[in-house]
């Protein structure tokens, strides 16, 4: 859901971000939604992140700045200032109340922010341009694309150590995460595939053909299917049992 919020915000280059409301009855085809409010950010927003526990959501931007909004008021409640030049993707981790945003241009660093200080904690060096990330918050990794190099970068978040990188595909440009079979799936947008990725053993194992120009990901771990946003149109998938996977923690 994020990376889906991310990208319609960079293509419409607003300034600021509109948040809704949705209200739902207990017949699952029933809802409705309103916008409640339009809050200004900074400039350029591009990524957009909640935790769920602090009910705080964070905002990566073009300027360089990370807003944070608090959702009980819809106001902003300060501005966090990585210095990684400008900004890719976020994802918040609302387990350990780390925040993760990337630099997006040609630069190769994540910023870790504490969300309980909202200051910056650490800046890890990862892949050539990173564009989206996304969290495990079962295992602790973190995975930033690579867009240029078609590769993917492994964070280790209970150290903040960069792991490595892998191979994730041509042209992977946002990222998701399955928890529940930690799986990782990577639009590649070059090549019309999606990249499925086995967080056990942090390797590319299946590349998955979709319609042209997959731009966003997103799962759905009860029904396990995936859902891709392409050049005007939404690709299905359902995947094949996990089997003997399990979302417990990589050892090198």
């Amino acid at each position: 859901m994020s990376n889906v919020l991310s990208r319609l915000s960079r293509r419409r280059f607003t300034t600021g971000l509109v948040a809704t409301a949705v209200t739902l009855s207990r017949c699952p085809l029933v809802s409705a939604q309103s916008i409640i409010a339009v809050i200004p950010v900074g400039t350029n927003p591009f990524g957009v992140a909640c935790n769920a526990v602090t009910n705080h959501i964070y905002i990566s931007q073009g300027d360089g700045e990370v807003s944070v909004i608090d959702g009980a008021t819809n106001q902003v409640m300060t501005v966090i200032s990585p210095h990684i030049g400008t900004l890719g993707g976020v994802a918040v981790n609302s387990q350990t109340n780390r925040i993760y945003v990337v630099g997006a241009n040609l630069g190769n660093e994540l910023a870790v922010i504490d969300g309980s200080t909202n200051t910056v904690v650490a800046i890890i060096t990862v892949g050539l341009q990173p564009q989206y990330v996304a969290v495990n918050q079962v295992t602790n990794f973190i995975y930033a694309v690579n867009s240029q190099s078609n590769r993917m970068s492994i964070i280790d978040g209970s150290s903040n150590t960069f792991l490595r990188t892998i191979y994730a595909g041509k042209f992977p440009n946002t990222v998701s995460v399955d928890q529940l079979r930690n799986r990782i799936y990577t639009a590649d947008q070059n090549a019309n595939t999606v990249g499925l990725i086995n967080g056990r053993i942090n390797r590319l194992t299946r590349l998955i053909p979709v319609s042209p120009i997959p731009a966003a990901v997103a799962i759905n771990p009860r029904t396990n299917k995936v859902y891709v946003a392409n050049g005007g149109v939404l690709s299905v998938r359902g995947m094949p049992p996990c089997q003997s996977w399990t979302a417990e923690r990589s050892r090198w």
